[in-house]
């Protein structure tokens, strides 16, 4: 938001935008209300960096290899993401409240997706899949967050990577969650 400012003019629309996961700051910008779609080219995304920009329906992220917490939560007409570059892990909350998303592709070099990446993302329809109703996680990726799919309530079916330090582990050892 802050390279449109927060001098309110007609046709802005104010966000609230959190910018720092150290020190909670927010701040309202002013951004133009019909801004509906948004091409980047950049490599990174920080923290918040789409933070509750409702206006948004598409955006596409070229070569972002990394995203920080919440990169676009609360964009609540998001339906088109596109993130073909991000590498390593795909980070706390970066979609949550997205309502209107309906399908997303993990990239190939995620290894691990935080806690409620895709929390209240209650339209999302498929994960790497073609198939409604089905989300699929690759067996590269090795850490799955807590809530993770919290209200991703049109799952029907999902294939899960093994994940844990051995398949009769106990304990804290187990596969998901302890015993």
């Amino acid at each position: 938001g802050y390279i449109f400012g927060t001098e309110e003019y007609a046709g802005g629309i104010s966000i609230n935008q959190v910018y720092s996961s150290s020190y909670g700051c927010d701040v309202d910008y002013v951004i133009p209300g019909h801004l509906s779609k948004v091409t980047t080219d950049a490599t990174q995304l920080g923290y918040g960096a789409f933070h509750n920009c409702t206006m948004l329906q598409t955006i596409e992220c070229n070569s972002v290899t990394t995203a920080k917490e919440y990169a676009f939560r609360g964009c609540t007409a998001l339906t088109e993401l596109s993130m073909n570059a991000i590498d390593g892990t795909i980070p706390t909350g970066m979609l949550m409240g997205c309502t209107a998303i309906k399908e997303f592709t993990v990239p190939s070099a995620v290894h691990a997706i935080s806690d409620s990446a895709f929390s209240g993302c209650s339209s999302l329809l498929r994960l790497n899949s073609s198939e409604d109703g089905h989300f699929e996680l690759f067996d590269e990726i090795t850490t799955i967050g807590s809530s993770v799919f919290n209200g991703c309530s049109k799952m029907k079916s999902i294939h899960l990577p093994f994940i844990g330090a051995s398949a009769d582990a106990t304990g804290k050892e187990v596969a998901f969650g302890d015993s």
